[in-house]
């Protein structure tokens, strides 16, 4: 162990020697200039990577961001949707309403009394209603034969009909709406994965 620590003196003192030569003058100041050249690399990427790091961060807050806005905006969007739609069909019921009112004035008993609804017509339609092929008149029954339908009856279920399709279209308008302007609005505030930039 002693031996080992003189050998270690000894290579100092000769590396000292060696240093006040010219050549170990110039050899100290190439090591100096080397690590300090090391320093400055070292130093650079720290910066690099400090740097690199502040713009994922800066981008994240900006990711960020953007969508907040996507996100407001698609929920203003619904919420419109939901709006229109609601007062549409607040306009139909009320129409309904008024139309089933004045049936009775528009058709009267008179009415009733002189139109006959056979049954092949009242077959006819629930078949329409239902998406079904018609049932068949039962064992006997003519298709000509007075169903007892009356005239007011029909004018209530058409009524009905109207009111449902009407709902049905609002909500199909709605919907449609709804998502031409979420694509508008995705379409402007996002980029497409095959025009982003590297």
């Amino acid at each position: 162990m002693m031996s080992l620590w003189f050998d270690v003196v000894a290579m100092l003192k000769a590396l000292w020697r060696f240093l006040g030569t010219p050549i170990g003058v110039w050899a100290m100041r190439i090591a100096i200039c080397v690590a300090l050249l090391a320093c400055g690399e070292l130093h650079g990427f720290s910066r690099g990577v400090q740097h690199e790091k502040d713009a994922q961060a800066k981008r994240a807050e900006q990711d960020r961001k953007a969508v907040k806005a996507l996100t407001e905006a698609s929920a203003k969007i619904t919420a419109k949707a939901q709006v229109d739609l609601e007062a549409a069909n607040q306009k139909n019921a009320d129409l309904a309403l008024e139309l089933q009112k004045k049936a009775k004035t528009y058709v009267t008993p008179k009415d009733d009394s002189a139109c006959r609804i056979p049954v092949g017509y009242v077959l006819m339609r629930d078949a329409a209603g239902s998406g079904d092929a018609p049932v068949s008149p039962a064992s006997g029954q003519s298709l000509g034969t007075d169903s007892g339908v009356v005239l007011s009856e029909v004018l209530e279920n058409d009524i009905l009909n109207a009111t449902a399709f009407r709902a049905a279209t609002n909500e199909i308008k709605a919907w449609r709406g709804w998502y031409a302007s979420q694509a508008a609005s995705w379409n402007a505030k996002t980029t497409s994965v095959d025009t982003a930039r590297p």
